[in-house]
């Protein structure tokens, strides 16, 4: 059966005067003029519903309220007539006085109210409230005075939750909702006012829809704290950055304190050393000077010794390089006699000309024979042969004459030619011979430093070879410094013997420290769990309001016998449940159960049981406080008993560091003398490297410039004769030429006689053979003849070259064997005075070598000197600083060891001056830190007053500020400070920094509920709000909640903070946290500071929490995906139309959730339907109608198929009233203009 708004009548309301009806029972749509009442008459659909009216009427200029405008008079009345369960109720609205009432009146209003007897009944009375409590009261139910909009509200919309609270103070509204509520009793509606006020204007639906989402689904479940933030939280953060600050440096002070009682030992030892180091001082001193005065001894005996060596040396050489002088010049004779007889022998091929001169006769001999039998054989023709002859004979002379003559002039040329040659050789052999004396001569000078650079380089290989071996005085200081070392190490064995006993004292105290924290942590976790069990039997002794289990306290006190037994205990806490009496008198839902057999669980005791529990947790509680004091006093006293213990300890410790040093001093000097002597050596043989390395290298150059100095003589030789060879050649080149011509001419001369001879013998050979006489022998015969003249000839030739090589070997050659004597004469006076050349150069050389080694020797004993007196001198200038101010009479520190080394005692000495300064600067910087960290904070804390008062004191007693005696008083201050002041104030900030922590934390986990809650609202939404539509071009529609908390950089902070937090209280809440801790904190109370999370500041309600949430709309449009977060984004979407059509779609689905009831219809005011197209208006309506929805719309001007969506149609005429477009009868009389044939016949 459905149930909803049936028709709103204004009684003398805005149209002044006059009782109007507006029928809504169906789609309604108004139209009217601009300024007419259309939106006044939407707006009254959201007030039905339980809107605030002043939310409803705009306050631009000087419009009146919504009392003065819709209800002007005290009889003026909007009444909502709607069907409810079948039958109709009226929602009566009017003024008293000016301020808007409610009442709900059973019944019709046509019928109950605005009948003629009502009517006239009503003007009896002064107002409507009058009227209807008296008069129509008597006739039908009527409803008790509503005051407030809230109220009116939760009866409307059967709001179970709020009128709950109505009736848990006294003024129920229970039975007037189950009497006049719009939805069956069973359901109730949330929110309607909102979501239908909300789709009345058009701009910021999304926003609008947010806040109602937020309102229905979130405000009633979750509870957001208000900012933690408080100004001196700050404060606390700076006390602890103190103490963290001063636990971190807590060893470096206890350290720089510690070395206080050094200062008077480092007093004696720095007097020790200062008269070790004078004594040291007086004998080097006294070393340097005599060293200095044999050295300047032995440098003047080396130089006149050296010169004594010169002059003998040049005496020698001038004598070997004499002698070598002429072995060379006579080694250079013999040797041009040598290359002329090879040139003789195998350039000339003397043998075989002299064989031929010698065989003349025989040649002649020969020529005879040969001319006899060629004549012989020409007998026959004598007189032809004759005449033969004399025809070749003049052919010849003629020839020979010309030839002779040709030859004569080649002879001539050739003369000139071997002129040329001998002078051209004789001028080379000169040249060869300068250059090969020079040759030879720089090489005899040369040799010399030759031999002396290759000597240099042997010696410095042997100097290197006996760079091995350690020398006695070597031997002797390593010696010294292991005996020094071996007194040291036993005196070290029994100080760690004592310093193990003292760790082993110091080990055992803080073994039984460490077991008393971990049973002060034990307890203190015990301690923790305690409060925690009191805190939750409190929250069920006291629950919170308005959850299920202060409603089950107050309304039924036997709850946990009967229903606590089996409900899930994390139910009772819950604020949403909405619990209403059920109808049922025992068991649930109608099912009765056995309960006396169902264990009663410990959620579910009685308060009584609670409380009797809490009184003996907090028994508990004080016993375990108890302990924790107890042993806390103990954890102090022991670490009194660790301090005193590790003062001896660190005394011990001293005494072992001064023994331990001195022993690493000694390993170290011992170290560094085998280290120096082995780097002396190493020098040594790097410099005698180095040293090979130069005179190879010069070795080489000067070979190489031996090399190329002998190369350019031969150069130099090689381009003269080339050079004269160039000059002559010109001069043979003409000559040859002019010889080259004449032998051409002879040629010619031979060629013509030839060729003459050629053909007279060719006609003598026709003749002998008409003779009977062979040509061919003839032929020979004559060929025969012509050899051995030709031979005959050339031996001739052979004679004056011959008679030349015969001179020169009587001339030259003879005397070879005397000259070779001499050679060999004078080589040997050559090597003799080369012998004693080296000899005397050897002997300089090694009287040069010892005397420098000597010398070197004394001369690095006085840089070793030197450096050891100025070291010493440094030394004792830092001894005797201004800066180090020992009393008088101060006792004087007994020697570790008899006879220390130079370099241990100036590294000691140095080493316990720099001590003395480091540890007074160690307790002034530990004395200053103190007090940066102090001023870095509150001064206004105990730590830092106590720390004043110290100061103060030490001052009055007459210590100068800065000065070295006032920070030794202030460092017992800090002891006292550091040991006494700063445990108590560090357990109270500790307690102050957890009490102010847990309320970040609280905040923060309110703040990931809500994260939590969001999420599960937002899941909720996408299951239960239905969007599935009938629209071809819309496809699914998701909403979702989307929380904003990620969004603010405080989330991030506070989430470190919950870290470190959680860390902190698992290990020891009891210490102090850490740095990381701290600096968590502090950018948490930053945060908060600088803003926070926007709107949280106060109480919980939906616009504390609403901007902290997004709505998120995703749908398919076309096909394609859209996102939508704002209403930007809705307008941008798609186009107007269907962005109207698809936020239609999702207020729907929202509008049925919020009310579950379906048949309740619902009204929605819309100004206008937009652009929506023909098509879809029909899906529109059809949708609408699925939902159980009635459009209440002010559409002006609809085309003709939107308006037949509408069956209720009116106008507003302003200042008169409503008149609303009834359908005209059907008249099925015939129209006279046309004929009476029916549509099939036409």
């Amino acid at each position: 059966m459905e149930h909803g708004l049936q028709n709103i009548f204004l009684h003398h309301s805005y149209f002044p005067s006059v009782l109007t009806k507006v029928s809504c029972n169906a789609h309604t749509n108004i139209t009217g003029g601009n300024g007419a009442g259309k939106t006044t008459l939407l707006s009254l659909i959201p007030i039905f519903y339980g809107m605030e009216p002043s939310k409803m009427v705009s306050k631009a200029g000087d419009k009146k309220n919504f009392v003065g405008h819709y209800l002007p008079s005290p009889k003026s009345m909007i009444v909502f007539e709607y069907s409810r369960m079948g039958s109709l109720c009226c929602a009566v609205l009017y003024r008293n006085q000016q301020s808007l009432e409610y009442r709900f009146v059973q019944g019709g209003a046509e019928d109950v109210l605005f009948s003629e007897g009502a009517l006239e009944q009503l003007s009896k009375y002064q107002d409507a409230n009058q009227w209807l409590m008296q008069s129509i009261g008597q006739g039908t139910e009527v409803s008790k005075q509503i005051k407030t909009t809230k109220d009116y509200r939760a009866v409307i919309q059967n709001n179970k939750n709020v009128l709950r609270q109505k009736r848990q103070r006294g003024d129920s509204l229970l039975s007037v909702a189950g009497q006049f509520s719009l939805c069956d009793p069973v359901y109730e509606m949330k929110h309607i006012e909102a979501i239908t006020s909300v789709l009345m204007k058009s701009d910021k639906l999304l926003a609008k829809f947010k806040t109602m989402i937020v309102d229905a689904f979130l405000a009633d479940q979750i509870e957001v704290n208000a900012s933690p933030y408080h100004k001196h939280d700050s404060e606390y953060i700076d006390n602890l950055r103190s103490l963290i600050e001063l636990e971190k440096n807590h060893s470096e002070f206890e350290h720089a304190l510690s070395k206080r009682n050094e200062i008077e030992r480092l007093w004696s030892r720095l007097l020790h050393f200062r008269s070790l180091v004078k004594e040291r001082l007086l004998s080097v001193s006294a070393e340097l000077s005599s060293t200095q005065d044999l050295i300047g001894q032995k440098v003047a005996e080396q130089k006149a010794q050296l010169l004594v060596f010169g002059e003998k040396i040049e005496t020698l050489s001038s004598e070997h390089h004499s002698t070598k002088g002429e072995l060379t010049s006579l080694s250079s004779q013999i040797k041009r006699i040598y290359d002329k007889k090879d040139e003789w022998e195998y350039q000339r091929n003397i043998s075989e000309k002299c064989t031929e001169v010698e065989n003349r006769s025989s040649l002649r001999a020969a020529l005879s024979d040969a001319e006899t039998h060629y004549q012989n054989l020409l007998e026959v023709v004598k007189s032809e042969r004759s005449e033969h002859d004399v025809k070749v004979s003049n052919v010849r002379v003629k020839a020979a004459k010309q030839r002779e003559k040709l030859t004569a002039i080649i002879d001539d040329l050739k003369t000139q030619v071997s002129a040329v040659e001998r002078e051209t050789d004789r001028f080379i052999a000169e040249i060869k011979e300068k250059h090969r004396a020079q040759a030879d001569e720089y090489r005899e000078q040369r040799k010399e430093g030759e031999l002396a650079r290759y000597d240099a380089i042997s010696e410095l290989r042997f100097k290197k070879k006996e760079l091995t071996s350690l020398t006695q005085d070597e031997i002797s200081r390593i010696d010294s410094i292991q005996s020094q070392l071996d007194e040291i190490e036993g005196k070290l064995a029994g100080s760690l013997e004592s310093l193990t006993t003292c760790k082993s004292n110091v080990a055992e105290l803080q073994t039984n420290k460490s077991t008393r924290l971990q049973q002060r942590q034990s307890l203190t976790q015990d301690y923790d769990n305690l409060l925690r069990k009191r805190e939750d039997l409190i929250r069920r002794i006291e629950p919170e309001e308005n959850s299920l289990r202060a409603y089950l306290n107050e309304t039924a006190p036997d709850w946990h016998l009967s229903f606590g037994k089996i409900i899930r205990p994390e139910l009772l806490d819950r604020k949403n449940l909405k619990p209403t009496p059920s109808e049922y008198d025992n068991g649930i839902f109608g099912l009765t159960l056995d309960l006396e057999a169902v264990e009663l669980t410990e959620e579910a005791q009685s308060v009584e049981v609670l409380k009797q529990k809490e009184v003996e947790i907090s028994k508990d509680i004080r016993a375990v406080d108890e302990q924790l004091s107890e042993l806390s006093s103990t954890i102090k006293q022991l670490d009194s008993s660790i301090y005193t213990a590790t003062s001896e300890r660190d005394s011990v410790a001293h005494q072992v560091s001064e023994l331990e040093r001195t022993k690493e001093r000694l390993r170290l000097a011992l170290k560094q003398e085998r280290a120096a002597i082995e780097t002396e050596k190493a020098n040594k043989r790097k410099t005698i490297d180095q040293e090979i390395s130069d005179s190879q290298s010069h070795y080489d150059a000067y070979m190489r410039e031996t090399h190329d100095v002998l190369k350019n003589i031969e150069a130099q030789s090689y381009s003269t004769q080339e050079e004269y060879k160039v000059s002559q050649s010109d001069k043979l080149g003409e000559l040859e030429e002019l010889i080259s011509s004449n032998r051409a001419m002879i040629q010619d001369s031979v060629n013509s006689e030839k060729q003459r001879i050629s053909d007279l013998n060719d006609a003598f050979s026709r003749l002998i053979e008409n003779k009977g006489i062979s040509a061919s022998v003839e032929r020979e015969s004559k060929e025969r003849y012509s050899a051995a003249k030709s031979r005959l000839e050339l031996a001739e030739s052979y004679v004056d070259e011959v008679a030349d090589y015969r001179r020169w070997m009587d001339a030259t050659w003879s005397g070879l064997q005397g000259m070779e004597l001499k050679e060999a004469e004078l080589k040997s006076l050559a090597l003799q005075s080369e012998s004693r050349l080296k000899e005397a150069k050897s002997a300089m050389k090694d009287f040069s070598k010892s005397s420098a080694d000597e010398i070197n020797g004394l001369k690095d004993r006085e840089s070793e000197l030197v450096t050891i007196k100025r070291s010493l001198s440094g030394v004792e200038q830092s001894l005797y600083n201004d800066e180090i101010n020992i009393p008088a009479n101060h006792p004087v520190a007994e020697a570790l060891s008899d006879s220390l080394p130079v370099d241990v005692l100036i590294s000691q000495s140095s080493e316990t001056a720099s001590l003395i300064k480091q540890t007074l600067q160690s307790i002034r910087n530990a004395v200053r830190k103190v007090e940066a960290i102090l001023l870095s904070s509150d001064k206004k804390n105990k730590i830092n007053d106590h720390w004043i008062s110290i100061k103060d004191k030490i001052q009055r007693e007459g210590f100068e500020e800065s000065t070295d005696v006032y920070y030794l008083e202030c460092a017992k201050g800090i002891d006292r400070l550091i040991n006494t002041v700063i445990p108590d104030v560090k357990q109270l900030t500790v307690e102050q920094i957890r009490s102010v922590g847990e309320g970040y934390i609280r905040f923060y986990q309110t703040l990931d509920t809500l994260n939590s809650k969001v999420r599960s609202v937002s899941s909720i939404l996408g299951r239960e709000i239905n969007t599935k539509n009938n629209f071809p071009d819309i496809g699914s529609i998701t909403v979702e909640l989307v929380s904003k908390v990620q969004e603010y950089a405080i989330w991030t902070e506070l989430g470190a903070f919950s870290n470190q937090w959680e860390k902190w209280i698992e290990n020891d809440r009891n210490a102090l946290p850490d740095a990381s801790f701290l600096s968590a904190f502090q950018r948490a109370i930053d945060g908060m500071k600088a803003g926070g999370i926007e709107g949280l500041r106060n109480a919980r309600n939906a616009n504390t929490i609403e901007p902290l949430i997004d709505v998120k709309i995703s749908l398919v449009e076309n096909n394609r995906l859209v996102v939508v977060r704002n209403d930007q984004d809705l307008e941008e979407a798609s186009s107007e139309g269907l962005s109207k059509l698809a936020i239609i779609i999702v207020f729907c689905g929202a509008t049925r959730y919020l009310c579950p009831d379906p048949n309740a219809r619902i009204h929605w005011p819309l100004d206008e339907l937009g652009k929506i197209s023909n098509e879809n208006v029909s899906l529109l309506f059809e949708f609408m109608d699925s939902h159980n929805i009635n459009l209440f719309c002010a559409q002006p001007n609809p085309n003709e198929v939107l308006r037949k969506f509408f069956p209720i149609k009116c106008e507003v005429i302003r200042g008169h009233g409503i008149r609303r477009y009834r359908p005209k009868l059907m008249d099925d009389s015939p129209n006279p203009l046309l004929s009476n044939t029916s549509p099939q016949e036409a």
